[in-house]
């Protein structure tokens, strides 16, 4: 089924159906709690860090867009 993955020529059902892969066989899940591990620990590194604080926010805010953006 994953064969065809990064096809450029791909149905949208066929889409649909490597879609359906990633999320019954909880790789999406996994991927999604890896992601949301690593920038928690990317963002409590760079508190701890002698960053300032306007800079500090820039990141956290370029990581959390970065780390949870939609598309």
């Amino acid at each position: 089924m994953l064969a065809g993955a990064g096809n450029h020529d791909l149905s949208p059902e066929a889409v649909e159906r490597i879609q359906a892969v990633l999320i019954d066989t909880g790789a999406l899940a996994q991927s999604e709690a890896s992601i949301d591990a690593l920038t928690h620990q990317a963002i409590a590194a760079m508190e701890a860090a002698p960053i300032e604080a306007e800079v500090l926010t820039a990141l956290t805010e370029l990581a959390e867009f970065v780390a949870w953006r939609d598309t």
